[in-house]
């Protein structure tokens, strides 16, 4: 009697720890990898260009420049402003536009607040003669380290994005070496990078020089830009390419470029309307489709 009872124990217990064992393995099979989702998640956002994309930011970590594959948003929230900072030259300054209009960069962002259901606070801090190399003047003095012009810019206005739109015609006509532009390009975006500001880096509007006599060098001062743009490997900086966009009409219309200068130099009105028109179209179709004013 003893020997059956001891049997009968033995066996339910055996039956327990299979029943048991079964359980658990189902249980973890059905548990996602946490290294499988956190390789997932990276992979995913990688390849995502756009910053509207809802479902995704739900699942970023806390926006910062130690984690560059945060997509920080572009777009305010309804009902919110933004402000926007530019720094740029001449042309960006809006240098050969009708007075009031205030330039292409102006222009665009009208026509994006007027257009769209949005509040963008547009601050053009761009100035005459001004290239990269002028707004980072910790290159210039070590005395502007801890007091740099860009980080007045941040401190002052506080923005949530900076447009950088330099037309580069000076620094070609001084010759300034190239390490120095893309020194001064990477110190600007860095700046951005670290007080979570997203950067949009708006190629220069065409122009005679652009068109002909100073083509190539602007070309290689533009490549120069974009080196330094994919050197950060960060989607939290954007490139509208205004310069391609302003080629491609003008062709497409049969039009000659003489058309839109002021001078060799610089957009008269109808260029930095142009130029305005076609930047805020490539911006409302990048960022902002669903935001449009019914």
């Amino acid at each position: 009697m003893n020997r059956k009872r001891f049997w009968l124990c033995t066996g339910l217990l055996a039956v327990l720890v299979s029943t048991t064992s079964i359980y658990s393995v189902q249980q973890r099979a059905k548990r996602p990898s946490v290294e499988r989702m956190s390789a997932a998640s990276i992979k995913t956002v990688s390849h995502t260009t756009g910053s509207h994309s809802q479902s995704l930011i739900k699942t970023l970590p806390v926006a910062s420049p130690q984690n560059p594959w945060t997509i920080w948003p572009v777009a305010p929230k309804k009902g919110q402003t933004y402000t926007v900072v530019a720094i740029g030259g001449s042309a960006a300054d809006g240098t050969g536009d009708s007075a009031g209009e205030g330039g292409y960069l102006a222009r665009a962002f009208r026509t994006i607040n007027s257009t769209q259901d949005v509040s963008y606070h547009f601050i053009n801090q761009s100035k005459v003669g001004y290239g990269p190399i002028q707004y980072d003047d910790t290159q210039l003095s070590r005395t502007f380290l801890n007091d740099s012009q860009m980080a007045r810019l941040f401190n002052d206005y506080k923005p949530n994005m900076l447009v950088i739109s330099f037309g580069m015609l000076d620094d070609i006509f001084k010759k300034t070496p190239m390490s120095q532009i893309k020194q001064a390009l990477h110190d600007e975006i860095e700046s951005a990078m670290n007080q979570h500001v997203v950067v949009v880096i708006v190629t220069p509007p065409s122009t005679y020089a652009s068109e002909t006599y100073y083509k190539a060098p602007l070309n290689a001062y533009v490549q120069a830009e974009m080196d330094v743009v994919d050197g950060f490997h960060n989607p939290n900086i954007y490139v509208l390419p205004l310069a391609e966009q302003m080629d491609q009409y003008i062709e497409s219309h049969h039009q000659n470029i003489k058309m839109y200068e002021a001078d060799s130099w610089h957009p008269n009105a109808a260029g930095h309307a142009l130029a305005g028109n076609l930047l805020a179209q490539d911006f409302i179709q990048r960022f902002l489709l669903a935001t449009t004013k019914s």
